[in-house]
């Protein structure tokens, strides 16, 4: 929007079977302006009228489909725009996003402002296809999610899961690799995008993309970059899966790949439930099994979990004979046997 210059923006999807969009005025109008235009305004909406039998792809300026003076003789100017945003000018995109949808992309500007020329018409258009990609992987990866919570699934993951195009704009990335990103350590996200600091790996990674994107991967299904931290010797092991089938390609022919970064030196705990699920630990004793695991002695334990040594004694016996290990060593190996993937 401020590229565009715009005052307020929306966007909406058309499908085959809704072949007119409503469009999304939540930025500034909230829900129940939205549902005053669904409900009254989306059958007299010229825009949306104009724009529907408009070239895809193409910047259009709405002054030039639909003049201003027709627009203010229509009820929805007169009692929709103006009352409730006081718009007038507007500049609007369809761009495709698979072989059933496009998506409309609109930006508005009220009346006492000038109306949208040919700069921000020519800035839009120079961003249409990267928008497209953007918006198409977007819609796939949301419906994904909608249909199987896989968001969801993938936010319990410890392993960081990132999902990207070819140029490494991200789709989707899962609740260990927004922690991992935000750490900035050897990878980040900046504007949206994967980015990894060495400028070898940063290479290396960008053609194990491009490779993920046409497909060649080798019999292994997947590619491996090794990126450099500042904090670790070993670094980050990225492996690059292609995903999706050519029904799931970007418009230019590009495919999704989902990236999972991996810290080799990094120890990953089952959570305590999973502990009391797979060896029949009482609460207490997963909790104490848990930070045995991580390395810390039987009396530190104790305090940390505020029980006395004898009752820390007493659990850790009740552990060795649940989990059938005689060691804290022989503890800490069957625990990272059993980590997150």
């Amino acid at each position: 929007m401020h590229l565009i210059g715009a005052d307020t923006s929306y966007s909406s999807i058309q499908t085959v079977e809704r072949p007119l969009a409503t469009l999304a005025y939540k930025e500034v109008g909230g829900s129940d302006v939205i549902a005053l235009y669904e409900r009254s305004f989306a059958s007299q909406d010229v825009w949306v009228e104009a724009l529907a039998s408009s070239k895809q792809g193409r910047v259009h300026l709405l002054q030039d489909l639909v003049s201003p003076a027709s627009l203010k003789r229509t009820s929805f100017f007169g009692d929709f725009l103006r009352p409730h945003f006081n718009i007038l000018h507007a500049m609007a995109i369809v761009l495709p996003v698979g072989r059933d949808a496009t998506v409309m992309l609109g930006f508005h500007r009220i009346a006492t402002h000038v109306p949208f020329g040919g700069e921000e018409q020519n800035h839009l258009q120079a961003i249409s296809r990267h928008l497209a990609r953007a918006l198409h992987l977007h819609r796939r990866f949301t419906e994904w999610c909608a249909n199987s919570d896989v968001a969801l699934a993938l936010d319990r993951l410890q392993t960081a899961i990132v999902i990207v195009d070819i140029h490494q704009h991200i789709a989707f990335e899962n609740l260990a690799a927004r922690q991992l990103l935000a750490f900035g350590d050897g990878v980040t996200a900046r504007s949206n995008r994967l980015v990894v600091a060495d400028s070898d790996a940063a290479d290396a990674l960008a053609a194990a993309l491009a490779a993920a994107s046409s497909g060649k991967v080798g019999a292994a299904g997947k590619l491996s970059v090794r990126i450099p931290m500042r904090r670790s010797p070993r670094g980050i092991l990225a492996s690059v899966f292609p995903i999706g089938s050519a029904a799931s390609q970007w418009p230019s022919g590009d495919r999704a790949a989902l990236v999972v970064l991996i810290e080799p030196g990094r120890r990953m705990q089952p959570t305590p439930e999973e502990t009391c699920t797979f060896f029949g630990l009482s609460a207490a004793e997963s909790r104490l099994a848990l930070l045995l695991g991580e390395g810390v002695r039987l009396e530190a334990a104790a305090q940390l979990l505020s029980i006395s040594r004898n009752t820390a004694r007493n659990q850790l016996a009740a552990i060795f004979a649940k989990m059938h290990v005689n060691r804290q060593s022989d503890l800490v190996a069957l625990l990272s046997s059993l980590r997150a993937p």
